[in-house]
């Protein structure tokens, strides 16, 4: 049985562009960093500059993430309808290697470029939630550190409600186990 209402793949990437518009490109005579990776100024979700994602009140969605960005982490948290009350509750349930042994009640997600997480978030409250990347920039000449925050998406909770889940799934409220992980890692420390 489905523990969730939609289950939505984000390819995250950023981009870096001229104010015109137009790819910097990645230089023939001088070098830019391409084999190290750089930071965009745009980020993409998708292939798109800040999508928004339409689901019903009361809705469980499964996020299947990945950092496709050369350089940039990212600390993805979605917060609260049109910034006030609680922001909904998130769920760590798994990298690209498996699910984890036991699931997660996290505030964020930090991405490293090439990591896969997957997440189900519930969004209870109507309104529009922002999905932000919550990190902290440098400025080495003032020796200062700041908190940065961009909207990646936005996720647009409607009015309606969403339909029961299967009374066999999983209820979203519980932190639940593996078995199967729980074995393997048993396994492994030959115990």
């Amino acid at each position: 049985p489905r523990a969730f209402h939609h289950e939505v793949t984000w390819i995250l990437d950023d981009l870096l562009l001229h104010d015109d518009g137009s790819l910097v490109p990645f230089g023939l005579e001088a070098p830019t960093h391409a084999l190290m990776g750089r930071f965009g100024n745009v980020i993409l979700v998708n292939g798109i500059e800040r999508p928004v994602l339409e689901v019903e009140a009361g809705s469980v969605v499964r996020f299947l993430l990945t950092n496709a960005a050369s350089a940039r982490p990212f600390h993805l948290v979605v917060g609260a309808p049109d910034g006030t009350g609680e922001a909904p509750r998130m769920k760590l349930q798994g990298t690209d290697l498996s699910p984890f042994q036991r699931e997660a009640w996290v505030e964020g997600v930090i991405l490293a470029p090439a990591e896969r997480y997957q997440l189900s978030v519930r969004f209870d409250r109507p309104g529009r939630h922002p999905v932000e990347n919550r990190v902290r920039g440098t400025d080495p000449f003032l020796g200062a550190i700041f908190a940065e925050v961009d909207t990646v998406a936005w996720i647009e909770v409607r009015e309606t409600r969403a339909p029961p889940l299967d009374v066999d799934a999983p209820p979203f409220e519980v932190l639940h186990t593996n078995p199967e992980v729980e074995r393997q890692v048993e396994a492994l420390r030959g115990e």
